[in-house]
């Protein structure tokens, strides 16, 4: 015996579970999906900078008002159940 413990260990790594899951037509998928929820939202933020001075315009807000109408559009994602 030359006193050097074994080192092994049980299970695998992350990088190995992802190896053998492979990526197949659900991540694809689920790709697609969560590429066009992040294009709507940054579509939604570029929506609001044109929105707001439009606004403040057309209703005669005052800065404030304007960042109000921007906070009340985006609160509901603060929400724990949207």
């Amino acid at each position: 015996m030359t006193g050097r413990s074994s080192t092994r260990r049980a299970g695998f790594t992350v990088n190995e579970a992802v190896d053998s899951g492979g990526f197949g037509r659900f991540q694809w998928l689920l790709l697609g999906y969560v590429g066009m929820a992040w294009m709507s939202d940054a579509l939604e933020m570029m929506l609001l900078s044109y929105l707001g001075p439009a606004l403040r315009c057309e209703w005669g807000l005052t800065p404030v008002d304007e960042a109000a109408v921007t906070t009340v559009v985006r609160a509901p994602t603060l929400s724990p159940c949207s």
